[in-house]
């Protein structure tokens, strides 16, 4: 990527946050290494202000912008504008999503589907006129997802999944996740799925699957499982067997 930035003098970028991770380990974020970027876009994981602050070395005369948004949003819906001096406290490692675009709505519910304390954390639940219709041919999953919040009239909501704080001056904080989904390099994984196929082979008791690294300021980069069995297995097979699904 950074010789094709270079090479075609690329003012404007868009990427999933793991690529400052790639781009660094392979020596490719030297200060003002890609002085022509003016603007950067990162979305579909969580941006540390580590990567951040590397990309911004690299760039220095880039403004660069974390967008948030799930694809059932289409899909950017809030926004926060990085700088490597005067970024919340609050994000403890983890860049603000910022606030919504002008079109956007979001809330913050609990358990209860009410609106949560200032300051607290809830499941985010986003609406607009970009929100999708639903899933297709899915109708069970989209009435579980696509939901309607009491006192909020006829207006549909997407619940995200996303565990989320607003701090005091308004911004918005990716905390976790509040399901077993996690994602790799943007991709969506669901940790249960793998651990049900693993547990589909001959002699597997038991098996927990987890991103790492666990850290809540680290991107993700592997899926590590843990597996029990009564009798001794090939590990290769079982490699070779879950890849099958």
């Amino acid at each position: 990527p950074g010789k094709f930035i270079k090479e075609n003098q690329i003012t404007v970028w868009t990427s999933v946050p793991s690529v400052i991770m790639f781009m660094e380990r392979f020596g490719m974020l030297k200060p003002d290494s890609f002085a022509d970027l003016r603007y950067s876009f990162f979305c579909g994981e969580a941006l540390t202000e580590a990567a951040a602050a590397q990309w911004q070395v690299a760039a220095p005369n880039c403004r660069i912008e974390n967008l948030y948004g799930p694809t059932e949003g289409t899909v950017a819906m809030t926004r926060f504008h990085y700088q490597s001096t005067g970024s919340p406290a609050e994000a403890k490692g983890i860049v603000p999503i910022g606030r919504p675009f002008a079109d956007a709505r979001v809330v913050i519910i609990d358990e209860h589907g009410q609106p949560v304390k200032e300051g607290h954390i809830g499941e985010l639940c986003i609406s607009g006129p970009q929100l999708a219709q639903g899933y297709f041919k899915d109708t069970n999953k989209t009435n579980a997802f696509f939901v309607s919040l009491e006192g909020d009239g006829s207006a549909r909501w997407y619940k995200t999944g996303d565990l989320i704080r607003q701090d005091t001056s308004g911004e918005l904080h990716f905390v976790g996740r509040a399901n077993e989904q996690v994602k790799i390099l943007g991709h969506r994984i669901e940790l249960n799925e793998i651990d049900a196929v693993l547990m589909k082979y001959k002699g597997i008791d038991r098996a927990v699957s987890f991103a790492w690294p666990a850290q809540q300021e680290a991107t993700p980069r592997e899926i590590i499982s843990v597996v029990a069995s009564k009798n001794d297995f090939d590990e290769s097979c079982l490699l070779s067997f879950a890849k099958d699904y």
